[in-house]
């Protein structure tokens, strides 16, 4: 099943397509205001996604739940990218902020990815199916609300290195229900074993 939105769409609303199993592609040709919280949340068979449009603003993870997701395509967007099934809102042409780490990575996620984003939204990495998910080069000083939450298959973080973010605050429930074996700190040469 291909949804195809045709006509003038301001926003998609949070829940929009919530449990829509028969889902596989959907395509946006119009600008979007807004994409809601989880509006695409548990659309476990949707594989290909294309905004050609432009989108102002995101909201948390549109794309929970959607397992074989692997990427979203933003064309012509100066505000959203995905790269290596990570979306990123943008900020001059830098990736800025992690909005979504898709579920349909597996793969590691390495430092040089994330070497020039300054926030993480709620939940961004949560339900990841990654193993390991490096901060070392970010410029993050926050780890969010269940920014790790609910991460079954996860099994190292490293935090950011000193000498790019001075300071890391760990928000309430950032790593709640996790399978997080091992965090480590790298000026401290400290891993925290869990």
């Amino acid at each position: 099943k291909t949804e195809q939105i045709y006509g003038s769409i301001n926003d998609i609303g949070s829940k929009c397509f919530d449990g829509d199993t028969k889902l596989t592609t959907f395509y946006d040709s119009n600008n979007i205001g807004t994409l809601g919280d989880y509006a695409f949340n548990d659309c476990e068979t949707l594989e290909s996604v294309i905004f050609a449009g432009e989108i102002s603003s995101m909201g948390i993870r549109p794309w929970a739940g959607c397992e074989v997701l692997t990427d979203v395509q933003f064309p012509n967007s100066n505000n959203y990218t995905c790269d290596l099934s990570i979306v990123y809102r943008m900020t001059t042409n830098t990736k800025t902020s992690v909005v979504e780490l898709l579920e349909g990575r597996t793969s590691k996620v390495e430092a040089a990815e994330l070497a020039t984003v300054t926030k993480h939204e709620d939940e961004c990495f949560m339900g990841t199916n990654v193993k390991s998910i490096s901060l070392h080069d970010s410029k993050v000083t926050e780890i969010p609300t269940r920014c790790f939450a609910d991460t079954k298959k996860i099994r190292e973080i490293v935090l950011p290195s000193a000498q790019t973010a001075a300071y890391v605050i760990i928000d309430d429930y950032a790593f709640m229900a996790s399978e997080i074996k091992k965090i480590t700190l790298p000026e401290l040469n400290l891993e925290c074993p869990l």
